[in-house]
């Protein structure tokens, strides 16, 4: 494991299905620690609607930070807000909450039927059918927190930064960005949301910074790609990380 990373979250093989091959692939700069792993239906189903937290899929593009919550802070810059925002993690834990139930999927899960089905192996972890699942989800709309930075009129999209290996980043419409549904996620299934889930998304019994949960979208799945216009960036980063830069029309 790599100093600075911490996964916290176990798979075991009677709930999961784990898509670590065991071993680092050349040129792979975050090695095998990323986790995917998919859901087995067939250990939920007398659960009820709610998928269980030990039984949520997991979709990471590289290993989880271990982050102090202490010096973490969002930031919420670009030329698509009128002001620069810092908001800490005690900032937003203080903001009015509100709780959702909602379905989060992988754009990618059924993937292995490609192959299986059309005889073409698409790119990509081969997910079945147990890349999705359901929780509530309980957090501050992210509406609130693009308002106190003044979201311009002009602003088109959001962009989600990580701090993972990769810093994977993914666009967010404004209009969806502000949907009553989109939140800066803190609870899941009335628990409080663990270091490690997804990779949203990602997320054990350790405390993390929110992720962004929203029907249909997460910041670890990968949305359809589409031509981004520019907007306003968001990103997660310590008092010490470099700031996300953005652009609006």
């Amino acid at each position: 494991m790599e100093e600075g990373y911490g996964i916290s979250k176990a798979l075991p093989p009677e709930k999961l299905v784990d898509f670590r091959e065991g071993e680092a692939k050349p040129g792979d700069p975050t090695g095998d620690l990323a986790y995917n792993a998919e859901m087995r239906w067939e250990t939920v189903s007398d659960k009820g609607y709610l998928t269980p937290v030990g039984s949520f899929f997991v979709r990471n593009h590289a290993p989880t930070p271990t982050i102090d919550t202490a010096s973490w802070a969002l930031r919420v810059e670009g030329p698509g807000v009128e002001r620069s925002l810092e908001l800490t993690y005690e900032d937003l834990s203080d903001m009015p909450r509100v709780s959702v139930v909602r379905a989060l999927e992988c754009a990618g899960n059924g993937r292995a039927f490609f192959e299986e089905v059309q005889g073409r192996q698409a790119d990509g972890t081969p997910w079945r059918l147990g890349a999705v699942g359901v929780a509530e989800w309980n957090g501050v709309p992210l509406r609130e927190v693009l308002e106190r930075a003044r979201l311009k009129k002009s602003a088109r999209d959001v962009m989600l930064e990580s701090l993972d290996a990769v810093r994977m980043g993914r666009p967010l419409p404004v209009e969806k960005a502000i949907e009553d549904d989109t939140l800066l996620a803190f609870g899941m299934n009335g628990e409080l949301l663990t270091l490690i889930m997804d990779s949203l998304c990602a997320r054990s019994s350790r405390a993390g910074p929110p992720w962004l949960a929203s029907s249909g979208s997460d910041a670890s799945t990968s949305p359809r790609r589409r031509s981004l216009p520019r907007g306003t960036r968001t990103s997660t980063c310590s008092r010490a990380g470099s700031l996300a830069r953005g652009e609006s029309p």
